[in-house]
């Protein structure tokens, strides 16, 4: 049987207390051990409440660092297929130009302006 909690429920079940100097106190000292309980209840849903939010909070990290990571691909993968079609059309604008070939110097320079405009 705990004192803590067994004392208020002994005072609301009865309904009586006995009068004077006693009753007073018995009153009071329900009431500071009914605050310490409730205060004891608060303390525990507040740690519940904190766990669940660092919980949440690492989870939220931790899909932060997988969509980072996904992103950081992404733009590798884009970067290299740009890099691979630029140095395509540079090789043979290069070789447009050696030949002296103006329609093709053209068209290699308008296939680079538009890998670099995507």
């Amino acid at each position: 049987m705990n004192p803590l909690t067994t004392l208020p429920s002994l005072v609301t079940k009865t309904g009586a207390v006995a009068s004077g100097p006693v009753g007073g106190a018995v009153v009071v000292g329900s009431q500071i051990v009914s605050g310490i309980v409730d205060g004891w209840k608060t303390a525990e849903v507040e740690k519940t409440k904190r766990t669940a939010i660092e919980a949440n909070k690492e989870v939220a990290l931790a899909k932060i660092q997988s969509d980072y990571q996904l992103k950081a691909q992404e733009i590798n993968y884009v970067y290299n297929q740009k890099k691979t079609a630029l140095e395509a059309a540079i090789h043979f604008t290069d070789r447009a130009i050696d030949s002296g070939d103006r329609e093709m110097q053209n068209k290699y320079f308008d296939a680079i302006a538009g890998v670099l405009k995507e």
